[in-house]
């Protein structure tokens, strides 16, 4: 395993200095310490954009109350925040992505691409494939899913998704074709968006890292494209979800992410700001909710994607520098929780749509009032939480896990302990 051992316990999460591994203001950062670099509320964080992303996927709560009320406003609201937990996904792998980089600059004098792209593929790979292999054959042959094997759409949705989506590309064919029609595979467009992320960035940083300027310059100039490039889109128009999944309308939480990762190896955060910048981060996230949806892919998403990215960005900045936000989402559950997302994310959408027809079995469709309605939910949630929770804890250790630890062989700075 690259890097050494630390010398010397790091900081306790929250207690607002360096955590093990960077480089205090005005430090030395190539002497910054062979420490792990592991903080504990990013964990926290990851569980909180899974949380969104699955109440999103969850049935609507607005229809169970009146219409023009400040409870159908606000359940409408939150479902649409929730959408955007993909963002606080993006803006965290930005972040983290880049921080190690640095550090490994820092370290090493240099970047190994070919290390970086060999920890990717063993933590990304074994579990996506497990997934489209489950998505395109194994529960389509079992008739789990929405086209099971031998009908005129299951054919279509291989045709159509299987290539896209074995070559990372799963994006595209969604944002030009359309969802598939499966649990299992609709949401994983993302990975394939990550998957681009990883891809070009640490080339970038690789030419660019040791001219700071020019790569802040670049930095600019991204952001800059990713905002016209949607002005461009909506414009043509492409239809939705196009500029929703596409790579180049979708660098902000990338771009901000991995921007706040270089500032804060050199600069941390002072944790006395971060209960404000938690308050404008969330005013920043709730006030899309003010424009047109996304979906109805208006001028708004110019910048409601933007505000999204700098939202989340002020929350992480909170969290990382520790205070009362730090400390907050380093408690334990949250950690241990945020350590099974990727599976969390992977299995979660299927075990809802299988949980919805069970629950709905189970109580029977005749609960229409808002009261039969919230029992309704309430249980569904309840069932697919937990079924989650416990597909995401086995695939983690009987799949991911010794994939981790194969992956500890290429990291120079080690990070979150397997």
């Amino acid at each position: 395993m690259h890097g050494d051992k630390p010398d010397a316990p790091p900081p306790t999460a929250g207690s607002g200095e360096p955590v093990s591994g960077l480089p205090g203001p005005g430090g030395d950062a190539r002497r910054a310490g062979g420490g792990r670099y592991y903080v504990p509320q990013l964990d926290g964080l990851r569980f909180l954009a899974f949380f969104l992303v699955f109440t999103h996927h969850l049935p609507a709560t607005a229809p169970f109350f009146e219409p023009g009320t400040f409870l159908h406003g606000a359940s409408a609201t939150f479902r649409v925040i929730g959408s955007f937990g993909v963002d606080l996904f993006l803006v965290l792998s930005g972040f983290l992505i880049t921080t190690l980089l640095v550090l490994e600059h820092h370290r090493e004098g240099r970047v190994s691409l070919k290390d970086f792209y060999l920890r990717r593929t063993l933590r990304i790979w074994p579990l996506y494939y497990f997934a489209l292999l489950l998505g395109f054959l194994v529960l389509p042959l079992f008739g789990l899913m929405q086209a099971p094997i031998g009908t005129a759409q299951y054919s279509q949705m291989v045709a159509l998704h299987l290539f896209p989506f074995v070559t990372f590309l799963g994006n595209y064919s969604i944002g030009l074709l359309g969802y598939p029609p499966s649990w299992m595979l609709g949401h994983l467009w993302t990975i394939s968006l990550e998957e681009q992320f990883y891809l070009l960035w640490p080339v970038l940083f690789f030419f660019l890292f040791a001219r700071g300027k020019v790569l802040a310059v670049t930095l600019g100039l991204l952001l800059v494209f990713t905002v016209v490039s949607r002005g461009y889109f909506v414009l043509s128009p492409f239809p939705h979800p196009f500029v929703w999944t596409a790579f180049l309308t979708r660098l902000d939480p990338f771009i901000l992410g991995s921007a706040l990762g270089i500032l804060r190896v050199a600069v941390p955060a002072d944790p006395r700001w971060g209960l404000p910048k938690v308050a404008v981060g969330v005013g920043l996230v709730l006030a899309v909710t003010l424009a047109p949806p996304y979906q109805a892919q208006t001028g708004h998403v110019l910048w409601q994607y933007l505000a999204v990215a700098a939202g989340f960005c002020l929350i992480l900045d909170a969290a990382v520098s520790g205070g009362l936000v730090g400390r907050a989402l380093a408690v334990r559950p949250l950690v241990e929780a945020g350590k099974l997302c990727y599976g969390l994310y992977v299995y979660h959408h299927i075990v809802i749509g299988v949980s919805e027809q069970a629950v709905s079995g189970l109580l029977g469709p005749g609960l229409k009032s808002a009261w039969g309605g919230w029992l309704t939910w309430l249980t569904q949630f309840c069932i697919a939480l937990a079924a989650t929770g416990l597909l995401a804890y086995v695939s983690y250790h009987a799949l991911e896990r010794p994939f981790l630890r194969l992956r500890l062989r290429f990291s120079h700075v080690p990070s979150r302990p397997v």
